[in-house]
């Protein structure tokens, strides 16, 4: 690790990581609020220092909207796909649209189609397409969907190639 900290992101036009194995030192650090827990964001001098940074940049968010931020428990939705379980936040995450396209695509053998064959780019491109066409339409926020999210991952669904005729 080299002695002295560099900031995480270069200053100059092309945006790149730290060096391998170099110290990384946030731009957004508030020095002593490191044991302040989310306190220091929600209600405290980062939360306040963002909200400002994005007032400067023509933004609209306040450290007061900070401050009344509350977090809700989810509990994640799941699938299986080839011997495993996968997880994924649900809405209002995209994560719902992940477990649909793997499930659209768990009886195809991309494998056999060839890396980025046009079959094996289709197939993917078409998942992708079917799934970003449902959350589009009915993912959003939980406590206004009309649809199940169960629903989009079912296997009727699925079986039907992931149609939304709602």
């Amino acid at each position: 690790m080299t002695a002295r900290a560099q900031p995480c992101w270069s200053t100059d036009s092309v945006r790149r990581g730290p060096e391998s194995g170099s110290a990384c030192r946030s731009r957004t650090h508030v020095p002593g609020d490191c044991g302040a827990g989310t306190d220091i964001l929600y209600g405290g001098a980062l939360g306040r220092r963002i909200a400002a940074f994005v007032r400067e940049s023509g933004g609209f968010l306040t450290s007061e909207d900070f401050a009344a931020h509350t977090v809700d428990w989810v509990q994640p939705i799941s699938v299986p796909f080839r011997g495993y379980r996968l997880w994924e936040l649900p809405p209002n995450s995209q994560g719902v649209a992940a477990l649909e396209m793997l499930r659209l695509l768990d009886g195809t053998d991309l494998k056999a189609m060839g890396h980025n064959s046009p079959a094996y780019l289709h197939h993917l491109i078409e998942a992708k397409k079917l799934a970003y066409a449902d959350i589009e339409h009915y993912v959003g926020d939980p406590a206004a969907m009309t649809v199940p999210v169960d629903r989009f991952l079912s296997d009727a669904y699925i079986r039907n190639g992931g149609c939304s005729s709602t």
